[in-house]
């Protein structure tokens, strides 16, 4: 007996003591290498790698000391968590480093970055309490990009607690802040989400005029960028627009059309919204069949997912009154219970869910069957189960890696087409502005620009406005001044875009280059950090480094 448990025992420690094992292989590897392993799996997040070089990342940050990577390992272990304590964990471990590095605006990010855990978790006081945590963090940082960021989640929070006014404030800001930069994509992003979010809180709230004017200039906006994503999006909310117009059978079809995207990218929320306007909308045609369709693949989410905002409530009102006038007992009972699931559901989100109690004799009557049940034909009905999923998956896989392939290229090409057109704009400044700034100076001072760029002086890792004004022998305001009017862009977008361009040209130019790790690459860039490398490449390209560097390699192939 002793044997046994001790077998048993050593059975279940296994896989614990290989995964450490790993870890601790993984953990001698160099920062670069675990980072770019992990950008390879960023859009494979349940990847059973992924947690093993979050792992090993922390443990080498750990080990060097270095808080700031410790910080973006913790960042990750957030990204890639599946459950909400872990991912808790993390956002705590990551706040408690950032404070550690006194830098409120790292503090913000990983508030943020909580509050979005819960968030998703629906657990929404505490993901707007971190919010305002993040906002408090920021009171006087000049990070308007990072805080405009929090305010937008913010709102999200608010229209979730029906204070659609305060939503509205919060996201009005966030439209004016974001249209300041219509060459940046991050900023161009949120954008289109704000103006989204307009429009669906002015459906919400009944304002027909102005959710039409949103959802126009989002469907204009979004074709202009060539965003399919979001022009998805404002072609359904659209639909709703004509549906509140009365207009329910062009509704009906509008709708219809994009079901399909809904459900192949499990976005069952906005396939809920078309089920429940398509239902409404055979309701007003007196088409009874049709609505009952749509109810039912409503209530199959529900089922699904355990959970449905209020919002859906009248039409499960409208078919308990249906059920009541034909007297269908089972349909009544079944339809109210729904609606208690449904109130509990959304106003006891933080309760434990009651357990079923069974009677012990019900149990033991369950396990016998089930063994009897397990036989050799099942087994092996099992293993071709698995063997036939395992293809699917495999086909599957190849699909996707395809089309992400194409979209990375379309990225790289159009990357390239911009970069070739222009590397800066260099705006006409105003009156006033010229009078600000002396002519003589200024003209010295652009001299003095271009032999920066010549020189390639931005390299400079340690470079900030204060040592280039001091080489310039100027003060911080009017080197500032001058990069804000001439190039288009604040200080350090201009260093960035010069960083990464000249990055880009290297690797197109000169293919040994290819060859060298992200880290390498970020060094000669003037980045010693890697992931701040791989993120700015990543804003600036909209691709990360390896995926360029793949690209590159490929296109050079071709040439050949």
């Amino acid at each position: 007996m002793k044997i046994v448990v001790v077998y048993t025992y050593i059975l279940f420690l296994l896989p614990l003591i290989t995964m450490a094992n790993q870890v601790d292989s993984l953990a001698s590897k160099d920062i670069a290498y675990l980072i770019e392993k992990l950008d390879e799996l960023v859009h494979e997040k349940t990847h059973p790698n992924a947690m093993l070089y979050v792992q090993a990342y922390i443990r080498n940050a750990k080990k060097q000391n270095d808080k700031l990577n410790l910080f973006y390992a913790y960042k990750e272990g957030i990204f890639f968590s599946k459950e909400l304590n872990i991912q808790l964990e993390y956002a705590d471990s990551a706040i408690i480093t950032a404070r550690k590095l006194k830098n409120k605006e790292l503090v913000a990010t990983a508030l943020l970055s909580k509050g979005l855990a819960y968030y998703k978790a629906k657990h929404y006081r505490e993901s707007l309490q971190n919010y305002l945590n993040a906002d408090h963090e920021l009171k006087y940082s000049k990070d308007q990009y990072l805080l405009h960021k929090v305010t937008f989640n913010m709102a999200m929070i608010k229209i979730k607690l029906h204070q659609y006014n305060q939503a509205e404030e919060l996201l009005l800001k966030c439209k004016t802040f974001f249209k300041t930069k219509p060459e940046n994509k991050d900023y161009q992003a949120y954008l289109l989400n704000t103006i989204y979010q307009l429009a669906c809180l002015h459906q919400e709230v009944g304002n027909k005029a102005k959710a039409k004017e949103f959802n126009q200039l989002g469907l204009n906006k979004s074709k202009l960028e060539n965003n399919e994503f979001f022009h998805r999006y404002f072609t359904i909310n659209k639909a709703i627009d004509e549906f509140l117009n009365e207009q329910y059978e062009t509704a009906i079809q509008s709708l219809s059309t994009k079901e399909d995207i809904l459900i192949k990218t499990n976005d069952f929320n906005t396939l809920t919204r078309i089920y429940y306007y398509k239902a409404k909308a055979f309701d007003k045609l007196n088409n009874q069949q049709h609505k009952i369709i749509y109810f039912n693949k409503i209530d199959s989410i529900f089922n699904e997912y355990n959970f449905l905002e209020t919002k859906y409530r009248p039409i499960y009102e409208n078919i308990l009154n249906e059920a009541l006038t034909d007297s269908d007992t089972s349909r009544q009972l079944y339809i109210v219970n729904q609606l208690l699931k449904m109130d509990e559901l959304n106003y006891k989100l933080d309760a434990e869910m009651l357990q079923v109690v069974y009677k012990e004799y019900d149990t033991t009557q369950l396990l016998k069957l089930k063994e009897k049940l397990v036989s050799k034909s099942q087994k092996l009905y099992v293993v071709l189960v698995a063997c036939f999923t395992g293809i699917i998956v495999l086909i599957i896989g190849i699909i996707k890696s395809r089309n992400k392939n194409k979209r990375l290229i379309e990225k790289y090409n159009l990357f390239i087409e911009e970069s070739a057109e222009t590397s800066y704009k260099e705006p006409k400044p105003s009156t006033r502005d010229e009078e600000d700034l002396n002519k003589e100076a200024l003209e010295s001072l652009l001299l003095k620009f271009e032999e920066f760029e010549q020189d390639r002086e931005f390299l400079n890792p340690n470079i900030t406005v204060v040592s280039l004004a001091k080489s310039f022998s100027t003060n911080t305001t009017y080197l500032s001044k001058c990069v804000n009017q001439y190039k288009g862009i604040n200080f350090s977008s201009y260093i960035n875009r010069l960083r990464i361009k000249f990055i880009t040209d290297l690797l197109q130019e000169q293919p040994q280059y290819l060859n060298y790790s992200v880290g390498a690459l970020g060094e000669i860039a003037g980045y010693m950090n890697p992931r701040q490398f791989s993120n700015v490449f990543y804003s600036e390209t909209g691709l990360r480094p390896l995926d360029f560097i793949k690209i590159q390699k490929q296109k050079n192939k071709e040439s050949k």
